[in-house]
């Protein structure tokens, strides 16, 4: 069995613990800002550790394997690029240029017209998404960047 199978459970615990802390060390006036972000963290630990729990029941004996240090490196300059961005031109452009060149990047068949346009049909989707739940059903203004677009 492949160690890798391990590690995006771990990923995501660490992410989800990392933002827990951060939100759980604000003080004491900011911290009703905190609640949603806190529970969502703590969902996603909870799913992550659920997760986590049945690779290993599935696994069997695991073994090690080294990282794709490909993968890795491109997954952390597309979040590096991310927050440039978000500060650029905003959430909203910055979340679709991210997830499409992520859908595109990451597929496993080869690039083709039609894998362009469902990439392209689930970003319009998946911005939608964002954009009804936080600006419209939670009443949050989304970082418009120094372009002033969203």
């Amino acid at each position: 069995m492949k160690a890798r199978k391990f590690l995006p459970p771990l990923i995501v615990l660490v992410i989800s613990g990392a933002l827990l802390v951060v939100g759980l060390t604000q003080p004491p006036e900011a911290s009703s800002a905190y609640t949603y972000p806190n529970a969502l963290a703590i969902v996603m630990a909870v799913l992550s550790v659920l997760w986590l729990a049945a690779e290993l029941r599935t696994s069997g004996v695991v073994g090690v394997q080294g990282v794709q240090w490909r993968a890795t490196l491109v997954s952390m300059a597309v979040m590096v690029f991310y927050l440039a961005l978000i500060r650029l031109a905003g959430m909203l452009v910055a979340s679709a240029v991210v997830y499409f060149g992520t859908a595109i990047l990451f597929q496993a068949e080869r690039v083709s017209a039609r894998s362009v346009a469902m990439a392209a049909i689930s970003t319009g989707v998946f911005i939608l998404v964002i954009y009804l739940l936080f600006n419209r059903l939670l009443q949050l203004q989304s970082p418009g960047g120094f372009l002033g677009w969203y």
